[in-house]
């Protein structure tokens, strides 16, 4: 883990634990899954710098399906920070914890990750939302780096949602057809701002959606 936040030592020993068991049950879980993940295979092999994006609620899932690719996860601060980190590390990502309480070094943080580890992922919307809302600061330093965000999401039935989360986070439940979704890298251009920047955030989350309305839609079985 890089850049560790100040979390007293025994919530950051308690969220290791949590992560590592809950890695462990993720992985069985995983274990029963029909997975479509043919599409990972154009993760892969970034020449420029790179953010995978993907909407907060799909993370576990996509934690499971991304293995294997070399790269960084960027996490928020705080206790659960600490245990998605653990989860993280459990199955192989380097994870670094973003200071949210410091918007500066935030900022140095994850230009430091795009510009060093070349391919980086996040939830677009996270650590707390507004759901499925492109963070417009990210998109900037984005494109002040000159990297390009790839969107990602993935479609399961049947699936769990916990509706009462304001990211109404999904859960394949055991045996689901699971299908991970690929899109186009997009390039933010360097000193977008205002409209400009809105009209960006639209295509990046209009982006992401549109991986799942082809992958498949709520209720319905991937498409094969």
């Amino acid at each position: 883990m890089i850049d560790r936040s100040p979390t007293p030592f025994r919530s950051r020993l308690a969220a290791r634990v949590l992560g590592r068991v809950l890695a462990a049950l993720l992985r069985l879980l995983a274990a029963t899954w029909r997975i479509d993940a043919t599409a990972s295979a154009r993760v892969t092999g970034a020449d420029t710098p790179r953010l995978i994006g993907f909407w907060h609620g799909k993370y576990f899932a996509l934690l499971v399906l991304l293995r294997g690719i070399e790269g960084c996860v960027l996490i928020g601060t705080g206790f659960r920070g600490e245990v998605i980190a653990a989860i993280c590390e459990t199955l192989g990502y380097t994870a670094i914890l973003i200071d949210r309480r410091d918007r500066e070094r935030a900022i140095e943080q994850i230009r430091a990750a795009l510009r060093r580890d070349v391919q980086c992922a996040t939830a677009l919307d996270g650590p707390v939302g507004p759901a499925r809302r492109v963070k417009p600061s990210l998109l900037r330093l984005i494109a002040e780096v000159g990297a390009e965000v790839l969107p990602v999401s993935v479609v399961a039935s049947p699936r769990l949602v916990l509706g009462w989360r304001w990211d109404r986070r999904e859960i394949p439940l055991p045996l689901s057809r699971v299908r991970l979704a690929i899109g186009k890298p997009i390039t933010i251009p360097r000193g977008a701002v205002g409209q400009e920047l809105e009209v960006w955030q639209r295509r990046v989350a209009d982006g992401i959606d549109e991986l799942e309305r082809r992958a498949g839609t709520s209720g319905r079985r991937p498409a094969a």
